[in-house]
């Protein structure tokens, strides 16, 4: 964005007279006889809702009596203070600074004001402590900021004192009226042990970057997973996050699909971070401490994703003794162990593994035997037609994952740290199903035998080595250069052997390999320009590598076979820039060059803010985003879905666009605080991957990798997202709402008109609930959410999929109810912490359908092969689930 570009928008900001500093006319009614200057401001502070601030020991011999009718508050403090040498000046309709001043005179004060920061993240420090010349005391409001008066006669001195940060003093030369920035280093104190009676809020809502930050300990509070807690599934509960499927912790945002998110752990984006096909996270809740989450304008730093960022960061330790925890649960192990190697370095390490075969466990009810088709018909229609429900299936699966960090403070301006992550599992399925039925009465007994064999090994590896280095009070540098794999390697065979004159035995095998390999590096700057502005700028290559094999039906599918490698070449700048008390703007522009296309892409974000009161915010937000590594799925005849990455290249595979806007507004009071957004997302590019002709194309021929082909299109979202916080003492909690509209459409399918995606929810509710009694933890969670649709291919007769008409064959499923409850039992055990939970999913033991499809096809007649009749396949989620865990802090 060039430099005429920030001059029209500040300029036209400022001529608008947004930043006038306000001036109350609040009429005030008192009476005030024979009472101190001090005791009269706290009748007016009580009455009206004000906040002064002053030093108590200039008021409290001044003797005040005055009466007011409906008087505005400024005539009031006039006349209230017209003998004194005390001035007052508005912060904004409800705060006040009094301060003292030797001559009446004006030109003998100076204004000074500034931000306090800390000086290794750059993060404003709310409510330092700021003493001038030792005597007059000031703090910075919540955002870090500071303004009071000086003498301009002489100079002065400012003492900045924050708990946890070395204090400093700065001189003030005079005559000055200079915006200050002060950057404060962050120590090392010894404390004397201390008892925590109250945990840390599991949410809050950054106003200044649009984030929804989730403190990953204040989570471990929410109830409990079959593996324990899942950050995941806790980051499911926000609202324009998708709650609705137990089998799997994808985040869908907004409509958008898991690959158009960002993962993001201490700098290394992770492609895929999912245990057993997405039912459990493979991140580990005991190494990471903060999650910001991004719906829409996510910082200009980070592109090549369309829906939004999770940016995870892992935990530190200032202990200098070990400490750590372990975990055991229903399903898993859990260890996490902090070892302080010296006083400025120190080691994090952290692994998790299951304890059994998850796939024998009970959770897992829909792998095991339900009512389906087998045993025997008296007819073949009752056969052919019955809708049957997933069969017995016998696998074994394992998994792991594991962490570790370290971290070199080598001096208080400079920082060094690695991080490793890595996950692995391994599933192994065999399946038999038999089904026998007469085809006529007098006919002896015909027979279909399936058989089906599977094995499914997939993993994760990252590593990040960050360095970040404070150049001085206003510029600091945050280099970071990671490696990223990821890899599925899947074998399927099956077998279909038949004495039923439909068509001949066969036996199919496919094989998939997808693989991916990413370098990744970032370069930021930090600097602030001044108390009220900062930019952010910096360089960012990626190159991933991605490697696809298929094998359908014993045939190649030429389709995605192959490898191929991109480069993302970015330059990106964020400005930052406050405007009086009430506007902000966050305008920022990164600029990709793709070089499997030879494309430049820009990606303009911006949003404004604009402070109504102290109590509400209104917000606005558009941004433009693109995505290069792209994700698709293919569903071969028996329903089995597979996915892969591939890169795109604006030929077969296009290049995915998104424009979004949001509009929104921020309430925050003591009590409560609810945030609303009304937004509209629409993408270009969206892809699918699918065959011509469900089933068989004919009597004898199986499905060939040939007859699939990329379908093209375009989808949008819209909706409303409320998030309702609350705080109420020992309870805490939040509710959830999101409304929303997700379709699709497709240039080839159902003549390019828009028919609901696969995540078509209109409503979402989700209720959270925490209450702590003395050593007890009591959670409870509700999510609600209407049935997603679903395409009724009994209707459907067609020989070619282009040739389908959609409007009418959509169904809803069931709609989505889940109970969630836990308690936890927190008790010393001699110098450790022990932890006892229980938890129960879906407390109420509600049925919810995961989806409804055919499994195969096959054709009825031998003389109308091109008629199928569909075997239904409904796969139920999960049922009631209990979990006990227990864990050692020490």
């Amino acid at each position: 964005m060039n430099k005429s570009y920030f001059i029209f928008f500040y300029t036209f900001f400022l001529s608008s007279g947004w930043a006038l500093q306000a001036q109350s006319t609040l009429p005030i009614s008192a009476q005030f006889q024979e009472v101190t200057l001090d005791e009269a401001l706290a009748t007016l502070k009580r009455d009206y809702q004000l906040v002064f601030a002053y030093d108590y020991t200039l008021t409290q011999a001044i003797t005040i009596n005055e009466k007011f009718e409906k008087v505005p508050l400024k005539a009031v403090l006039e006349k209230l203070l017209s003998s004194t040498n005390i001035h007052f000046r508005f912060v904004d309709e409800k705060r006040i600074i009094l301060y003292q001043s030797e001559e009446a005179s004006s030109s003998s004060i100076s204004q000074i004001g500034g931000i306090i920061l800390d000086a290794t993240t750059q993060q404003p420090l709310p409510f330092a402590s700021i003493l001038v010349n030792d005597s007059t005391g000031i703090a910075t409001d919540k955002n870090g900021k500071f303004e009071t008066h000086i003498p301009s006669e002489h100079d002065c001195e400012l003492l900045i004192r924050y708990v946890g940060y070395q204090s400093k003093r700065i001189s003030i030369s005079a005559p000055s009226s200079q915006a200050l920035t002060i950057a404060l280093q962050p120590v090392r104190q010894e404390m004397e042990a201390i008892t925590i009676v109250e945990s840390p809020p599991p949410l809050t809502t950054d106003k200044t970057s649009n984030a929804i930050k989730l403190n990953a300990t204040g989570l471990k509070q929410l109830p409990a997973f079959a593996g324990g807690t899942d950050l995941f599934r806790s980051i499911q509960l926000l609202p324009g996050i998708s709650a609705n499927d137990d089998l799997s912790t994808e985040l869908r945002i907004r409509g958008g699909s898991g690959d158009e998110n960002m993962i993001v752990l201490d700098g290394i984006t992770l492609y895929k971070i999912d245990h057993f096909y997405g039912i459990f996270s493979a991140i580990n809740p005991n190494t990471v401490d903060e999650i910001n989450v991004y719906k829409n304008a996510f910082p200009a730093e980070y592109g090549g994703r369309t829906a939004g960022v999770v940016e995870m960061h892992s935990k530190t330790s200032d202990d200098e003794d070990w400490n750590g925890i372990f975990e055991v649960n229903a399903l898993t192990a859990n260890g996490q162990l902090n070892i302080p190697i010296t006083n400025e370095m120190q080691l994090l390490l952290s692994g998790r593994s299951t304890l059994q075969n998850v796939a024998d466990s009970k959770f897992l009810a829909f792998a095991t035997q339900q009512d389906g088709p087998g045993g025997i018909f008296e007819e073949e229609d009752d056969f052919l037609n019955r809708a049957n429900e997933l069969a017995f299936q016998a696998p074994v699966f394992n998994f792991y994952d594991a962490t570790a960090k370290w971290l070199w403070n080598i001096q208080p301006s400079t920082q060094l740290q690695a991080t490793y992550f890595g996950s692995f599992d391994h599933f192994q399925l065999e399946n038999v199903e038999e089904y026998q039925f007469f085809r006529n009465v007098q006919d002896s007994i015909k027979r279909i035998a399936y058989s089906y064999e599977e094995e499914t090994t997939w993993q994760n590896r990252g590593f990040g080595v960050q360095l970040k280095h404070q150049w001085n009070h206003r510029l600091n540098t945050h280099l970071t250069l990671s490696q990223s794999n990821y890899q599925t390697e899947s074998y399927i065979a099956n077998r279909i052997d038949t004495d039923v004159a439909l068509r001949e035995d066969k036996e199919n095998s496919t094989e998939n390999l997808n693989q991916i390999n990413g370098w990744n590096i970032n370069w930021k700057n930090s600097f602030q320009i001044s108390a009220q502005e900062q930019l952010n700028f910096g360089v960012n290559v990626i190159e991933n590598k991605v490697e696809v094999g298929r094998i359908v039906d014993n045939k190649i599918d030429n389709n995605i076979q192959g490898s191929s490698s991109g480069v993302e070449a970015a330059i990106y700048a964020q400005h930052t820039k406050t405007f009086g008390e009430k506007w902000t703007s966050n305008l920022g522009l990164r600029s990709t060059h793709y070089n499997r296309t030879n494309q430049l892409y820009f990606s303009p974000r911006l949003q404004l803010s604009y402070q109504l009161s102290d109590e509400w915010l209104l917000k606005g937000a558009g941004s433009i985003y693109h995505q290069f590594l792209r994700e698709s799925y293919f569903e071969d005849r028996y329903g089995r879905r597979q996915d892969f990455f591939i890169l795109a290249n604006d030929r077969r595979f296009p290049v995915a666009q998104s424009n979004q806007v949001m509009l929104g507004f921020n309430y925050f009071s003591e009590q409560f605080e609810i945030d609303v957004e009304f937004y509209h997302k629409n993408t270009n590019g969206v892809m699918e991957y699918a065959h011509l002709t469900p089933g068989f194309s004919d009597r004898d021929a199986p499905l060939t990798g040939a007859a699939y082909r990329i379908f093209e299109g375009e989808g949008y979202c819209r909706g409303i997202d409320v998030l309702l916080k609350k705080h109420f003492g020992a309870y805490q909690g939040w509710i959830a709402y999101t409304y929303s509209q997700n379709q699709n459409r497709f240039e080839e399918i159902n003549n390019n008109e828009f028919y609901p995606s696969q995540d078509d929810s209109r409503n979402q509710f989700k209720l959270i609930n925490v209450y702590q009694w003395k050593d007890f933890n009591f959670s409870a969670t509700y999510v609600y959410s209407d049935g997603r649709p679903y395409l009724d291919v009994t209707e459907l007769e067609f020989e070619d999929r282009r040739e389908a008409k959609l409007r009418s064959q959509f169904e809803r499923l069931p709609d989505y109810h889940r109970m969630d409850i836990g308690v936890d039992y927190t008790f010393p055990i001699a110098a450790l912490r022990g932890k006892l939970g229980f938890s129960v999913f879906n407390a109420f033991n509600r049925t919810n359908v995961k989806y409804r499809q055919y499994v195969y096809s096959i054709p009825d007649d031998p003389r109308k092969p091109n008629k199928n009749v569909i075997l239904g396949n409904e796969l139920d989620l999960l049922d009631r689930t209990f979990n006990l865990s227990f864990s050692l802090e020490f």
